[in-house]
């Protein structure tokens, strides 16, 4: 997507830990 390039280090950690967390929610309600 290019997003890498325009993200810091720590905002893209921040970034996956909320698509994780995101995943984590998906999963217990389904």
């Amino acid at each position: 997507l290019g997003l890498d390039s325009h993200l810091s280090p720590n905002r893209r950690n921040g970034f996956a830990a909320m698509v994780e967390r995101m995943r984590a929610l998906a999963a217990a309600a389904s």
